[in-house]
């Protein structure tokens, strides 16, 4: 899945490569990962956001792009409801932190 972050990730897609019902697919999911295979993906997906974002200046449209949303509002709803925070206000605190923790060394 992280290889295809950018792309569309279905469920049903997954469950048919593993030869299993998308049901038994989800509840297995769910036992090793103890999220369902949707809140894995967008945990993925904001992972990724959250790296590009903490080292790179592409805009937020961009990183949207790269990780799979459709569109700058929707990642930016996303990563809102998610975080807490909006992404250009967590990539300003990522900034920071990471300029303070260059000048201590």
């Amino acid at each position: 899945m992280s290889e295809n972050i950018a792309g569309s990730i279905k469920v049903r897609d997954l469950a048919s490569q593993a030869k299993i019902s998308v049901g038994h697919f989800g509840r297995c999911f769910m036992i090793a990962f103890g999220v369902s295979p949707s809140s894995f993906v967008m945990g993925e997906r904001m992972a990724k956001a959250k790296a590009l974002m903490a080292n790179s200046n592409c805009p937020l449209s961009s990183v949207a792009e790269q990780c799979g949303l459709s569109d700058h509002a929707h990642f930016c709803r996303l990563f809102r409801r998610l975080e807490g925070v909006p992404p250009s206000e967590w990539r300003r605190q990522a900034v920071e932190l990471r300029a303070r923790s260059q000048s201590t060394l």
